[in-house]
């Protein structure tokens, strides 16, 4: 028996310490371990508690940093029940109090590695044996070490969620403060032909969302760091500038604006958003029923692609036809619009809110 206890205790904190070692310390590697999958599975619960109740994302404004308290929590947890399962045979043998019996129970030995993980000293029970000495240095230094780490990995985290924010304030901004795309691509050309300066402002887009998409990935706790502005959502940003992209290519002369469309910046930013949208992906379910039909989308997108054209044509854009269009934008939207759709759908948005906002 105080052999299995020893064993299960050791077990506990290898899988304890390994997932902290994949989550801060490996976090762009990706390894689903304890925490990334407590992560999916509670965040469901926020979203459903959040629409039962009918308070339009108050309680998934907080599931980010309650996940995060959960996690580091469950750490200290497992780690302390994990010491204690360990020192449990060494209770009143090895390990003797200052004064008086020594009790030999579970919850002396929690209380005895919570004191140690807790770095407060040794309390009223001593380590009298090597082993017991060693192995009270190291949890002492595995709860400082791990203090320091959560630490660091929340100041991460706030890090990945300030620069989504960043990103999609700015793409806001290229809007002129509408979020109307159609004025987003109209700013390209102030004067009927693209600004000297369009490529150099979409390879800047296309790199910060690049360096987007690796802080995305390399924590993703940040994902589900909600706002309620439907603007500042990861399903916004990939909807902005995937339309953004697949506007330009559809309705802008292929001739008479090469230039732009084969340039640097609207290349990284086309590949960028593509990208983008395939990170995404990863944390939305494979179906989603919010996700419309395609004979009320199809009207929908036309009418979208008709404004823009109209902005367009107002500013002295040469455009192709709206047929030829038309068969472009349709075919490339029908790629991605499905996958939007379930992101905006799984971070509890109304895809209606995204696509308009």
């Amino acid at each position: 028996m105080p052999a299995l206890a020893t064993l299960c205790g050791a077990v506990l904190i290898a899988i304890t310490l390994a997932d902290i070692f994949a989550t801060v310390l490996m976090a762009r590697a990706n390894i689903n371990l304890l925490s990334s999958r407590l992560i999916r599975a509670c965040w469901p619960i926020f979203r459903a508690v959040d629409q039962a109740l009918h308070l339009r994302g108050r309680v998934m404004l907080f599931a980010g940093p309650a996940l995060l308290m959960g996690i580091a929590a469950i750490w200290a947890i497992l780690l302390t029940i994990g010491f204690a399962l360990v020192y449990l045979p060494m209770l009143g043998d090895g390990i003797t109090a200052s004064s008086g019996s020594t009790g030999t129970d579970f919850i002396t030995a929690v209380y005895f590695s919570g004191y140690n993980f807790a770095t407060l000293g040794l309390g009223d029970l001593v380590p009298g044996k090597p082993i017991a000495r060693l192995l009270t240095i190291i949890e002492a230094a595995a709860g400082f070490s791990i203090v320091t780490l959560v630490l660091s990995y929340t100041l991460n985290i706030y890090g990945a969620v300030n620069a989504r924010d960043s990103f999609a304030l700015s793409l806001h901004g290229g809007t002129g403060g509408t979020g109307r795309i159609a004025d987003a691509l109209a700013g390209l050309f102030p004067t009927g032909s693209a600004d000297p300066t369009a490529s150099n402002s979409l390879e800047s887009l296309g790199d910060r969302l690049f360096s987007l998409i690796q802080l995305q990935h390399a924590y993703p706790i940040a994902r589900y760091y909600r706002r309620r502005r439907p603007e500042l959502s990861s399903a916004w940003i990939a909807f902005h500038a995937l339309d953004l992209t697949t506007l330009a290519d559809a309705l802008l002369d292929p001739d008479r604006n090469a230039q732009l469309l084969r340039s640097r910046g609207f290349v990284s930013l086309r590949d960028a958003a593509r990208h983008f949208i395939d990170e995404c992906r990863r944390t939305a379910p494979s179906h989603d029923e919010s996700v419309k039909p395609q004979a009320r989308a199809n009207a929908d997108w036309r009418e979208h692609l008709g404004e823009v054209h109209s902005a367009l044509a107002d500013r002295g854009v040469a455009l192709r036809g709206m047929d030829r269009a038309w068969e472009i934008y349709r075919r490339e939207r029908s790629r991605w619009d499905s996958d939007v759709s379930q992101l905006a759908h799984h971070m509890g948005y109304e895809y209606r809110m995204v696509a308009e906002c």
